[in-house]
């Protein structure tokens, strides 16, 4: 039963890749050192999965790509929003 309550959760939660603010920078609160490098890293994978599997992922990896230079909270919060449609759609055929 609670994996059912987690799934209607995330299926309601997450109803496109990007959040409505994706596009809004803040300057604070910036990542450092395992998080900032965790970002980094699975920013690349989701790049590499958006250019050969999952193109409608493109436009919010390709602005988590412009942020890792200097990523900050509210970026990680993207990220995740991102993960979780993933997590969503894992089980949609490729077409």
């Amino acid at each position: 039963m609670q994996g059912v309550k987690i799934t209607k959760r995330i299926m309601n939660q997450y109803q496109n890749p990007g959040r409505k603010d994706l596009f809004m920078v803040e300057e604070e609160n910036e990542l450092k050192g395992d998080r900032a490098r965790v970002f980094h890293k699975v920013v690349a994978k989701l790049l590499y999965l958006a250019k050969r599997a999952r193109p409608d992922i493109m436009t919010v990896v390709i602005f988590l790509c412009t942020r890792m230079k200097g990523p900050t909270i509210g970026d990680q919060r993207k990220l995740a929003h991102l993960l979780g449609d993933l997590e969503r759609t894992r089980d949609w055929p490729l077409v």
